[in-house]
């Protein structure tokens, strides 16, 4: 998959998003991103997914898949690339922001990196 991944970005236009993507896939890409939010707005959100699709949904078990997740990518990731998120990309918190707000954020940072090349 990381070969087809790289084959899409040979025209350095692309965007792409993943949990390995700045790492694994394009460490040495011109503008990366990491993209978090606290565990609280993550089970928010989980929930509201859960819950539109009308599932039940439970605080506590989703900040514990949360945390657990987050946990076995950063060893993992840690593991096979040496750091997690990739210390040269730029950490956007994306607590309390709607969707529309994170978007733009990330436009903007994609449009700093295209100047500066």
């Amino acid at each position: 998959m990381v070969q087809l991944q790289r084959a899409c970005g040979e025209s350095g236009s692309v965007v792409l998003e993943g949990r390995d993507t700045t790492t694994a896939i394009f460490p040495d890409a011109a503008c990366k991103i990491f993209l978090h939010a606290s565990v609280e707005e993550r089970v928010r959100r989980r929930r509201a997914e859960l819950e539109a699709k009308g599932e039940v949904a439970d605080d506590e078990a989703l900040a514990k898949d949360i945390v657990e997740r987050d946990e076995r990518d950063k060893a993992t990731q840690e593991k096979i690339n040496g750091a997690w998120p990739n210390p040269a990309a730029t950490l956007v918190d994306s607590t309390g922001l709607s969707v529309e707000e994170q978007v733009s954020r990330i436009i903007e940072l994609a449009n700093d990196a295209k100047s500066a090349l």
